[in-house]
Protein backbone atom coordinates (compact mmCIF):
# COMPACT_ATOMS: atom_id res chain seq x y z
CA UNK A 1 0.00 0.00 0.00
CA UNK A 2 1.61 3.25 -0.96
CA UNK A 3 1.66 6.64 1.42
CA UNK A 4 -0.76 7.68 -0.56
CA UNK A 5 -3.17 5.44 -0.03
CA UNK A 6 -2.74 4.81 3.47
CA UNK A 7 -3.69 8.39 3.51
CA UNK A 8 -6.64 8.51 1.83
CA UNK A 9 -9.23 7.56 4.45
CA UNK A 10 -8.40 10.33 6.89
CA UNK A 11 -8.09 12.93 4.05
CA UNK A 12 -11.64 11.56 2.78
CA UNK A 13 -13.08 11.81 6.44
CA UNK A 14 -11.65 15.31 6.98
CA UNK A 15 -13.14 16.28 3.29
CA UNK A 16 -16.72 14.70 4.41
CA UNK A 17 -16.47 16.17 7.79
CA UNK A 18 -14.52 19.16 7.62
CA UNK A 19 -17.53 21.52 6.14
CA UNK A 20 -19.98 20.60 9.36
CA UNK A 21 -17.49 22.02 11.29
CA UNK A 22 -17.66 25.37 9.65
CA UNK A 23 -19.56 28.59 10.67
CA UNK A 24 -22.96 28.51 9.25
CA UNK A 25 -21.97 32.26 7.53
CA UNK A 26 -19.46 30.52 5.87
CA UNK A 27 -20.99 27.07 4.69
CA UNK A 28 -23.75 28.65 2.15
CA UNK A 29 -21.09 30.15 0.69
CA UNK A 30 -19.01 27.42 0.45
CA UNK A 31 -21.64 25.23 -0.88
CA UNK A 32 -22.45 27.43 -3.19
CA UNK A 33 -18.71 27.91 -4.60
CA UNK A 34 -18.17 23.76 -4.80
CA UNK A 35 -22.22 23.84 -6.51
CA UNK A 36 -20.87 26.10 -9.31
CA UNK A 37 -16.91 25.22 -9.57
CA UNK A 38 -17.46 21.22 -8.56
CA UNK A 39 -17.20 20.62 -12.46
CA UNK A 40 -13.11 21.88 -11.93
CA UNK A 41 -12.91 19.90 -8.83
CA UNK A 42 -14.13 16.49 -9.63
CA UNK A 43 -14.45 16.25 -13.43
CA UNK A 44 -17.10 16.37 -15.46
CA UNK A 45 -18.52 12.89 -13.87
CA UNK A 46 -22.23 13.35 -14.11
CA UNK A 47 -22.49 13.58 -17.91
CA UNK A 48 -21.32 9.97 -19.04
CA UNK A 49 -24.21 8.43 -17.23
CA UNK A 50 -26.41 11.46 -17.00
CA UNK A 51 -30.38 10.23 -18.09
CA UNK A 52 -31.46 12.62 -16.02
CA UNK A 53 -34.82 14.06 -17.60
CA UNK A 54 -34.37 17.77 -19.09
CA UNK A 55 -37.52 18.89 -16.72
CA UNK A 56 -36.16 17.21 -13.59
CA UNK A 57 -33.04 19.12 -14.23
CA UNK A 58 -35.22 22.60 -14.60
CA UNK A 59 -36.84 21.51 -11.48
CA UNK A 60 -33.02 21.18 -9.31
CA UNK A 61 -32.13 24.55 -11.15
CA UNK A 62 -35.61 26.03 -9.89
CA UNK A 63 -35.11 25.24 -6.41
CA UNK A 64 -31.53 25.83 -5.77
CA UNK A 65 -32.41 29.75 -7.03
CA UNK A 66 -35.66 29.18 -4.89
CA UNK A 67 -33.22 28.61 -1.54
CA UNK A 68 -30.50 31.10 -2.76
CA UNK A 69 -32.97 33.53 -2.73
CA UNK A 70 -35.74 32.91 -0.13
CA UNK A 71 -33.44 30.91 2.38
CA UNK A 72 -35.64 32.32 5.25
CA UNK A 73 -38.59 29.90 4.05
CA UNK A 74 -36.19 26.34 4.21
CA UNK A 75 -35.22 24.32 7.35
CA UNK A 76 -31.86 24.11 8.36
CA UNK A 77 -30.96 20.88 10.04
CA UNK A 78 -28.00 19.37 11.48
CA UNK A 79 -26.95 15.93 11.13
CA UNK A 80 -29.15 14.94 14.36
CA UNK A 81 -32.19 16.23 13.05
CA UNK A 82 -32.00 15.11 9.95
CA UNK A 83 -31.67 11.34 11.17
CA UNK A 84 -34.85 11.73 13.71
CA UNK A 85 -36.57 12.64 10.45
CA UNK A 86 -34.82 9.38 8.78
CA UNK A 87 -35.62 7.70 11.67
CA UNK A 88 -39.39 8.97 11.54
CA UNK A 89 -39.53 8.32 7.89
CA UNK A 90 -38.41 4.51 8.26
CA UNK A 91 -41.25 3.69 11.69
CA UNK A 92 -43.61 5.09 9.06
CA UNK A 93 -42.59 2.75 5.85
CA UNK A 94 -42.36 0.05 8.63
CA UNK A 95 -46.09 0.61 10.01
CA UNK A 96 -47.13 0.25 6.18
CA UNK A 97 -45.40 -2.27 5.23
CA UNK A 98 -46.65 -4.06 8.59
CA UNK A 99 -50.22 -3.23 7.42
CA UNK A 100 -49.80 -5.82 3.75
Amino acid sequence: MSRRDAHAPRIQTCVERGPFALARAVKGPLALWVDERGHELFGDVTSAADDTPAEQKAEVVRRRQDCREHPERFIRMDEKTLEEMCARVRNACARVSSMK
